[in-house]
C-alpha cells in the first residue's frame, strides 16, 4: 500500500500564524495542471488500495481543479472514497451548492480548530469569518454523510483551552474522530515560534484533563502527542494503531513540481526525533510533529522517557 499526499497549489484563504509552509510560498501561482497530476499518479502507479491525501494551501479555493480531480479518482481510477482524505480549512463547503457537488468523490476531512471560540481560532488564522464558515461548511459535509476527523494543535497559546476544544466536539461533532495533536515548528510557526512554542511536559495536565472528558462524553479521541509525557493511564483508546503497518511507500507530490518517494521511515512524522526513542515499545503508534521542537530545545531528549519493556 502506498499513501500519497497531494498538494497541486499553495493558494490559501486564509493566514495562519502557525501555518507549517512559508508565507512566501503561499499565493505564488505554483501549480499543478489536472493534466499534469493524472500523469504522476499513472507514473507511480497508483492503485485501488492505496490512499490519497489532499491538501494545500486550500485544496478548494480552485472549485473546478477540486471536483474534477477527485471525481477523476473515484470515476476513472476506481477509487473507493473512503480512501480519500480532504485536508481543509472547511470555509468553502459553507457553499451548499459547492458541497452537493463535490461530495460524492472523497469520504473524509481533516480540519483544525485553533481555539474553541470564534475570538480564538479567528486569531490563529488572521482571517475574520473564518470560524463561523468552518463550523458551516463542517456541518454541511456532516450533512453529506462525510466522515469528520476534527482536529486541535496544542501550542503555548491554547493548551489552557484544550477542554473547551472537547467541550464544542461535544456539542457539535459528536460523532466525528477527535484529534489532540502538537504543533509542526516549521514555515510561519517557525517565525512565531517564541509565541508559540512550549515545553511538551507543561500541556500534560491539560492533556489528560481532556481526554478524561472525552472519555465522559463518549468521543472517539486520538491523542498525536508525544505519549511518554502523559500518564498510561491514558493511553487506551486514545493512541493510534501502527500507522506504518502494511505501508511501502509515502509520496508528496508538491506545486513546486517535485515529487518525492519515501520510505515510512523517512517521514518526519512517522520517523523518531531522537534515537532514544529507537527501543520505545509504543515507537510506531506514538506520531507527533516534533519537527522544529529539536531544533527549538537543545535538549529535546530530557523532555522525552521512551517505555522499554
Amino acid at each position: 500500500m502506498k499513501r500519497f499526499y497531494c498538494v497541486y497549489s499553495y493558494d490559501c484563504n486564509v493566514n495562519c500564524i502557525n501555518c507549517c509552509l512559508d508565507r512566501e510560498k503561499l499565493g505564488n501561482n505554483m501549480r499543478f495542471t489536472l493534466n499534469e497530476i493524472k500523469n504522476i499518479l499513472k507514473k507511480y502507479k497508483i492503485e485501488e488500495n492505496d490512499i490519497l491525501e489532499i491538501s494545500g494551501g486550500e485544496p478548494t479555493i480552485d472549485k473546478k481543479m477540486f471536483i474534477n480531480f477527485t471525481k477523476y479518482l473515484v470515476e476513472e481510477k476506481g477509487f473507493q472514497r473512503n480512501r480519500i482524505n480532504v485536508l481543509s480549512n472547511a470555509q468553502i463547503f459553507s457553499d451548499i451548492d459547492f458541497t452537493n457537488k463535490s461530495s460524492d468523490y472523497f469520504g473524509h476531512i481533516t480540519s483544525t480548530f485553533y481555539g474553541a471560540s470564534e475570538k480564538e481560532h479567528d486569531s490563529f488564522t488572521r482571517t475574520r469569518g473564518s470560524y463561523a464558515q468552518k463550523m458551516a461548511g463542517l456541518k454541511n459535509l456532516m450533512n453529506k454523510g462525510i466522515e469528520l476527523h476534527i482536529k486541535t494543535l496544542i501550542n503555548k497559546q491554547n493548551h489552557e483551552s484544550i477542554t473547551s476544544f472537547i467541550k464544542m466536539c461535544k456539542f457539535n461533532f459528536e460523532d466525528a474522530h477527535i484529534i489532540i495533536g502538537w504543533l509542526c515548528l516549521i514555515g510561519e510557526a517557525w517565525k512565531n515560534r517564541n509565541s508559540l512554542a512550549m515545553e511538551l511536559s507543561k500541556a500534560a495536565l491539560n492533556i489528560e484533563t481532556a481526554i478524561e472528558m472525552a472519555r465522559e462524553y463518549g468521543l472517539n479521541l486520538n491523542i498525536t502527542v508525544p505519549l511518554c509525557i502523559i500518564d498510561p493511564y491514558y493511553w487506551e483508546g486514545t493512541i493510534p494503531g501502527d500507522l506504518t503497518a502494511g505501508l511501502e511507500k509515502v509520496i508528496f507530490i508538491n506545486p513546486e513540481k517535485e515529487v518525492l518517494e519515501k520510505s515510512p521511515s523517512e517521514v518526519p512524522l512517522l520517523a523518531k526525533p531522537t534515537k532514544k526513542c529507537d527501543n520505545c515499545i509504543l515507537k510506531n503508534r506514538c506520531v507527533w510533529e516534533w519537527e522544529g521542537y529539536d531544533k527549538y530545545y537543545d535538549d529535546i531528549d530530557s523532555f522525552l522517557k521512551p517505555v522499554v519493556k
